[in-house]
């Protein structure tokens, strides 16, 4: 339960609220996992650089991403990543991915930007509010389970991101991502 806002980096216009950077080397292994958290007004939510042979597995479950910039989630890939010492993955479930500047493409960043794709992405049970782009390499893997793709979620206001009682979110995800979680609670302590 936290809230990422207002975040800023000196570096690039991204991996303003979380930047993780592994080593170079093999050994590399990292691993994030974000639950009920909401990400709004931030220079890029979050980067994840594993590094060329660096393994790195993320979650992120129950949040909510909301006006993040240019990028709002970089995850890099490499030829490196190919083999079977190397990998980079994040899976994103349950949650609400709505940024107003940017279209789908650079949404969700892997690879470089010349040659962005979606692998190593997984999407299950969210609403992603803008248009899909079916072009993108690895777009048709990451689409995996019930996601809602370009429907707005209808917040209360640009401040306030609970949704309305007619959002297309509503009873739209699945209790399965909450089993091993210890989640009884939502952002606000409702249940």
């Amino acid at each position: 339960n936290t809230k990422f806002s207002n975040n800023q980096t000196r570096l690039k216009n991204y991996n303003g609220a979380i930047y993780y950077q592994a080593g170079i080397d093999k050994t590399a292994i990292g691993s994030l996992n974000i639950t009920n958290s909401i990400f709004d007004n931030n220079q890029g939510a979050i980067g994840i650089n594993s590094g060329p042979f660096g393994q790195f597995a993320g979650e992120i479950t129950n949040s909510t991403f909301y006006d993040n910039g240019e990028i709002p989630i970089l995850k890099t890939n490499s030829t490196a990543l190919a083999d079977s010492t190397g990998y980079s993955r994040l899976h994103i479930r349950n949650s609400i991915i709505w940024e107003t500047i940017t279209p789908f493409y650079p949404l969700l960043v892997g690879g470089n930007f010349e040659n962005t794709n979606l692998f190593g992405y997984q999407l299950s049970d969210n609403l992603i509010g803008p248009t899909f782009d079916p072009s993108i390499p690895g777009a048709g893997d990451s689409l995996i389970i019930n996601n809602i793709i370009g429907k707005n979620p209808l917040f209360k206001s640009e401040d306030n991101l609970n949704i309305l009682s007619c959002s297309p979110a509503i009873n739209q995800g699945s209790s399965r991502w909450l089993e091993n979680q210890n989640i009884e609670l939502d952002f606000e302590g409702n249940p």
